[in-house]
């Protein structure tokens, strides 16, 4: 009975691995659309990506499930840590265990990055492209005469700036 707990922890795992992988994946797509101004290629990853941090999320219910399993089994508080819960475990389903779990906090911290990294390129694109409209906008604005004759200054909600669909 126990060795089934503890697989299908393992199998769990190796599941949310394996989606966090692929998140990471699609997240390097997206920032190469996204740098290609490509926008059917956007809109499709942005449906994937979307698609699989569902899975990515329901996988993780299942591994606090497991873990929870896990606990229960080995009659450890599920407040334990996991490093705590192990060395309750058998010596290879504990190192076997170990390795999984170093391997999914590994990628979380890949995807982490990537993340990161798609968002300073976004950041940094909009910045560049917000102060070249600034800009151009300071550098074309000015006043206009009412009906009386009286010269007025135009509100900032007065602008009018076009803004291309396009990527």
């Amino acid at each position: 009975m126990s060795e089934d707990v503890v697989k299908n922890f393992q199998v769990l795992l190796k599941n949310e691995v394996v989606s966090l992988k692929e998140c990471g994946r699609l997240t390097d797509l997206l920032k190469t659309a996204v740098m290609n101004r490509d926008s059917r290629s956007l809109k499709t990853l942005l449906s994937r990506l979307s698609e699989e941090s569902d899975r990515l999320k329901m996988i993780e219910e299942r591994r606090v499930e497991g873990y929870s399993r896990l606990c229960r089994r080995f009659s450890v508080s599920e407040k334990t840590s996991f490093y705590d819960l192990i060395s309750v475990l058998p010596s290879e389903e504990s190192s076997i265990l170990t390795v999984l779990y170093r391997e999914l906090k590994r990628e979380v911290v890949l995807y982490q990055g990537r993340l990161k990294n798609l968002d300073d390129y976004v950041y940094s694109v909009t910045g560049t492209v917000n102060s070249v409209l600034e800009t151009y906008t300071n550098r074309n604005t000015g006043g206009v005469y009412n009906q009386s004759g009286r010269f007025t200054a135009p509100s900032e909600a007065g602008r009018s700036v076009f803004i291309s669909t396009e990527l």
